[in-house]
């Protein structure tokens, strides 16, 4: 038997798919084949929670509810009901979109209103781009030119949106972006 390192192929919050290749030897039987995982090294193969892989030639496990921006260890292990073979440990970290609470709006004016994000997470990943959008409709995105950009980190921010008109009802949300992608504010 050979046992391929596992990887995480999509995360997303506290959910995981993990993925490892393995080569069977001809006339071998495979009973049992899967990944163990724990957020302790030393004791993956002593108290590591097991997911065993139901998939035809390799390995492939969802794992749900883990905590986000933790670090887990993980490795594939293979089984013929008598002996068991282990890969190598390897650690992965969970992540996902960031989070953030909109801030109030205040300094409202004919023209302008200044509102902001807290609260800023990146959820395991860096912070890339972080700002407010705003439009005449509902749930604006980041695709719409109306927004501002206030760093790329995961601090507080206050930002001042100006271009308003008078009488007009506008939606405003905070937004962060990761390598996961982007997360919206209330």
């Amino acid at each position: 038997v050979r046992l391929e390192v596992p990887s995480v192929v999509s995360s997303v919050a506290g959910d995981v798919t993990i993925t490892s290749s393995l080569d069977i030897a001809n006339g071998l039987s495979v009973t049992e084949k899967g990944i163990l995982y724990n957020s302790n090294k030393e004791d993956i193969h002593i108290k590591g929670c097991k997911v065993v892989s139901s998939a035809e030639n390799d390995i492939t496990v969802e794992v749900k509810n883990l905590s986000i921006g933790s670090k887990y260890y993980m490795c594939s292990y293979v089984s013929n009901g008598n002996n068991i073979a282990y890969s190598e440990v390897v650690e992965f970290t969970t992540h996902s979109v960031p989070s953030l609470t909109t801030s109030k709006t205040t300094g409202i004016s004919y023209f302008e209103a200044v509102s902001g994000g807290t609260n800023l997470c990146g959820n395991g990943l860096e912070i890339t781009s972080k700002g407010l959008v705003w439009s005449t409709t509902p749930t604006p995105t980041i695709e719409l030119s109306t927004k501002t950009k206030d760093g790329k980190d995961d601090s507080a921010f206050t930002s001042k949106i100006t271009g308003l008109s008078p009488g007009t009802k506008y939606y405003i949300r905070a937004y962060a972006v990761n390598e996961d992608g982007v997360g919206y504010g209330n």
